[in-house]
């Protein structure tokens, strides 16, 4: 029988041997009412999404000067609309161009500007192309950009688009920085279970090389799993409650659980088989690892929340957002890997079903220490060379402010920006302004 050392990991080790199907219902129970309860993380995110940039950011500033100055509501809030005809523009194809701008303009709940030809006759030529195969229509959306106001006004002009050229001549696409904000969205949903279905896969076969028992690869998963449902609710939660989250936080706390949680469950499990490998009963080795190894995961998990926490205190909002989220997931992983994991690992323990295969690589490691320890210089030698190699990649990185570039090309927003490339000088499109004002009248011969 291992000696008990006592401590909050002798305590929890107590309780996970003489109950391990409370504690484990009890991480089931709780997930499951959370998932029927707890609001939805993703719809969390779609209620309170993130300033782009700080409000206090010159160029918010400056826009809000603008707007004011100029009496444009809308105008910080465009979405670009490109008629495109390959065969040439028609009358007909005019006419639908006619529907369209008067249903934008019947549409005050979603609209609040339109710049069309039709009721402004002087911007015809701006917004034809010169080779007479597309017009560009600039309206301008309730809400600021990336607010749920603004989000609802998006899919409200997207149905106006819709049902105006549907069963037209003329197809049309949506582009600019609203357009961007709503591809985002949609390609964080997709990028989501790729990231899952892609981390779940990878994890599964390096746990198998590892164990080569299929019930142990598993339990890091179903740990991960059950302990990722809690996460996302306790963040949902707390989003309500006024926590800042962007549309990255799901992709992010996906990923970083899987490798932290798993991480946790590698350093319990290991230790457990290195246990019964001396001999020692399948819940006298739990309990033994769990307390050996209960405050290296507990050292590791704190690290990591607090740095993650520390991002909070950034200004721009993908990082301040992020930050704090990952810190609760990580706190969660935790606690279910000095728990859930153990009280899994008894049960499973005594009926022999994950049992320590032999470990083929202990030679190759074996070795590797002995030959480390002969020569430490040359190996440290070896090993700065080749981590100055992979550092040096980072002088390659190329910072742009293009977009585009942060959607894969098939997004709605970016083939819209193809077809404004094809037919219109992009500058002639999405212009730089430069915002001059003064207390005195600019009108004036001296001020012009």
């Amino acid at each position: 029988m291992a000696e008990n050392t006592g401590g909050i990991y002798g305590l929890i080790a107590q309780i996970v041997r003489r109950a391990p199907v409370f504690v484990i219902g009890l991480w089931i129970g709780l997930a499951a009412v959370l998932a029927l309860t707890a609001p939805s993380l993703q719809k969390a995110i779609e209620d309170h999404p993130v300033d782009l940039l700080p409000k206090d950011a010159p160029v918010m500033e400056t826009t809000r000067q603008m707007v004011e100055s100029f009496q444009e509501s809308g105008a910080q809030n465009i979405l670009l609309i490109v008629l495109t005809n390959e065969n040439g523009l028609t009358p007909a194809d005019e006419q639908t161009y006619r529907i369209l701008a008067a249903r934008m303009r019947e549409d005050t709940r979603d609209v609040s500007m339109v710049q069309d030809f039709i009721t402004k006759p002087p911007l015809r030529e701006m917004m034809s192309s010169t080779d007479g195969k597309a017009w560009y229509l600039p309206v301008g959306l309730q809400g600021e950009l990336a607010t749920p106001e603004s989000g609802k006004a998006y899919v409200g002009a997207l149905k106006i688009i819709k049902d105006a050229t549907q069963g037209t001549s003329l197809k049309a696409f949506t582009t600019g920085p609203t357009a961007t904000v709503g591809d985002l969205t949609v390609v964080g949903e997709r990028d989501l279970h790729k990231v899952e279905i892609t981390t779940a896969a990878l994890v599964l076969l390096i746990l198998l090389i590892v164990y080569r028992n299929p019930v142990t690869m598993m339990l890091p998963l179903i740990v991960v799993g059950v302990s990722l449902g809690i996460a996302q609710a306790a963040v949902g939660g707390l989003a309500q409650m006024g926590l800042s989250i962007s549309n990255q936080t799901l992709t992010f706390m996906t990923a970083m659980m899987m490798g932290a949680g798993v991480d946790y469950a590698v350093f319990l499990i290991s230790r457990y088989h290195e246990y019964i490998k001396q001999g020692l009963a399948s819940d006298d080795a739990v309990a033994a690892a769990l307390e050996s190894i209960g405050k290296v995961v507990a050292a590791s998990a704190a690290t990591v929340a607090v740095t993650f926490l520390g991002m909070g205190f950034t200004k721009l909002g993908i990082l301040s957002t992020v930050g704090p989220a990952l810190s609760v997931s990580i706190l969660i992983a935790f606690v279910a890997s000095v728990t859930f994991l153990p009280a899994v690992l008894v049960l499973v323990g005594r009926r022999g079903w994950i049992t320590p295969r032999r470990a083929y690589a202990n030679k190759i490691w074996h070795r590797s220490g002995i030959n480390i320890v002969k020569r430490p210089g040359a190996h440290l030698a070896v090993s700065l060379v080749v981590l100055v190699i992979l550092a040096t990649c980072g002088a390659m990185v190329k910072f742009g402010y293009d977009d585009r570039k942060n959607l894969p090309p098939w997004a709605d927003s970016n083939q819209g920006y193809a077809a404004i490339e094809k037919h219109f000088p992009v500058n002639s499109t999405l212009p730089q302004y430069l915002y001059i004002k003064s207390p005195h009248d600019l009108r004036t011969p001296r001020g012009l």
